[in-house]
């Protein structure tokens, strides 16, 4: 699957900060869909995500049913 979105950028600064940006509800309800054959547990899907040229490898976390 491949989605591409916009968002703001926002940083989290706890014990370990670290940055995120919160995928939008459309696409959200994409990846619900796959989530189960996707994840390797707790939900955590692992992806590549791309930020203009950059591409890295990450991981989406559930949270508050996004």
């Amino acid at each position: 699957m491949e989605l591409a979105f916009a968002g703001r950028v926002v940083e989290w600064r706890g014990p370990a900060p670290y940055y995120f940006v919160p995928v939008p509800d459309a696409e959200c309800a994409d990846i619900r869909e796959v989530a189960a054959l996707a994840s390797y547990g707790w939900g955590v899907i692992p992806v590549e995500a791309r930020v203009g040229t950059t591409a890295f490898t990450t991981s989406l976390f559930p949270r508050d049913g996004g």
